[in-house]
C-alpha cells in the first residue's frame, strides 16, 4: 500500500516529461513561429523606435492588415504600387500583419509581391493603435506627427490624393 503513491509519483513524473515539451511547442506563441520563418514581431516600443529611427523626415504609413481580409487585399496592392513610385528617401511602409496563419501570411505576400517590411503585430501594439477592425492605416507627416488614422478601405483616388499632399506633389 505504501508503495502505491510512490509508483504513482514516478507515472506522474513520467508523463510530464514527455507531454510538458509538447504543451510547450503548442503554447508557443504565433508570433514566435512568425519570427522562425522570417517575420520580425513588431510590438509598440519597437514602432516607436522604428518611426523616429527610419521615418525622420518621411511620409510614414503603418498598414494593419490580415491576408484573409478581402478589403485589405485590395488595399496592399496599392501600397505595393506606391512603394514603387515613391523614393525610399521620402516614405517609409511598414505592414503590421493581425495573421495567424504564417503559411496563408506568406503566399499572399508572394502573390502580391510585397516591396515593404512587413511585421507580426502583438497585442500591445494593436491595443495603443486602437486596431478594432482591419484593414486599418495610420499616416504619419514629415514631421513624425499622425496625420490621418484611416479604419477600412480608402478610394484610391482618396488615398492618392492624400499621399500626393503629403509629399508635396512628387507622387504621380
Amino acid at each position: 500500500m505504501r508503495f502505491k503513491p510512490l509508483v504513482l509519483s514516478i507515472v506522474l513524473v513520467c508523463l510530464a516529461a514527455v507531454a510538458l515539451p509538447g504543451l510547450a511547442r503548442c503554447a508557443e506563441s504565433d508570433a514566435t513561429q512568425g519570427e522562425r520563418i522570417g517575420y520580425p514581431v513588431l510590438g509598440s516600443a519597437k514602432l516607436d523606435k522604428l518611426l523616429k529611427e527610419q521615418g525622420k523626415n518621411k511620409v510614414v504609413i503603418v498598414s494593419f492588415f490580415a491576408s484573409w481580409c478581402p478589403p485589405c487585399r485590395k488595399e496592399i496592392p496599392q501600397l505595393v504600387h506606391l512603394r514603387s513610385k515613391v523614393a525610399e528617401g521620402d516614405m517609409l511602409i511598414l505592414g503590421v500583419s493581425a495573421d495567424e496563419d504564417m503559411e496563408e501570411l506568406s503566399k499572399f505576400l508572394v502573390r502580391a509581391k510585397i516591396n515593404f517590411p512587413i511585421y507580426l503585430g502583438t497585442d500591445d501594439l494593436f491595443i495603443k493603435h486602437e486596431v478594432s477592425s482591419i484593414p486599418k492605416m495610420v499616416i504619419y507627416n514629415s514631421k513624425g506627427e499622425v496625420f490621418q488614422v484611416v479604419e477600412g478601405l480608402l478610394p484610391e483616388a482618396t488615398f492618392n490624393g492624400m499621399i500626393d499632399y503629403l509629399l508635396g506633389n512628387a507622387y504621380e
